[in-house]
């Protein structure tokens, strides 16, 4: 028989490599935990407006300015750990007061979602280093009793 194993013994071996393997994989997830923040701020979320140039000077809405300051404050105010510096998941819930002559009961109105999100992009500095780690993300509107801005930062890990 030289080097060659019995199948009894092979299955054992195969068994106790599997269960090995499975192990390792656990304790390398507790290694790797993610992080994961979740906020929400009272705040009505406004959509980002496209600036305007004036004699070649880009200059923005004061709205827009206004908003901006607001939120970042508010982020200041809530979040107080170091900012994300890895590529990062980001689930974002708007919440927007229904009118009351409005019978739907999904917002597929203006302000659009995608300006929802590019203001947003406040929160470089404060919840991200920069924007371009931003690798996923998943929004919504919903019309709710108060407006409302809900950020939830998963941490992705390769």
């Amino acid at each position: 028989m030289g080097n060659k194993i019995p199948l009894t013994d092979a299955k054992k071996i195969w068994q106790a490599y599997r269960q090995a393997k499975i192990t390792f994989r656990k304790y390398n997830q507790k290694i790797l935990s993610m992080r994961k923040v979740s906020l929400r701020l009272d705040i009505a979320p406004k959509a980002k407006q496209l600036p305007f140039v004036f004699r070649g000077r880009s200059i923005k809405d004061a709205k827009t300015r206004k908003f901006e300051l607001m939120f970042k404050e508010e982020l200041r105010k809530i979040f107080k750990e170091e900012p994300f510096d890895s590529p990062i998941a980001l689930t974002l819930t708007f919440g927007l007061l229904k009118p009351k002559s409005v019978k739907r009961s999904m917002p597929f109105v203006k302000p659009d979602l995608d300006n929802l999100i590019k203001s947003c992009d406040s929160g470089t500095g404060i919840l991200w280093v920069d924007d371009a780690l931003i690798c996923s993300v998943k929004a919504k509107k919903i019309y709710a009793p108060e407006a409302f801005i809900e950020i939830i930062i998963e941490e992705m890990i390769e």
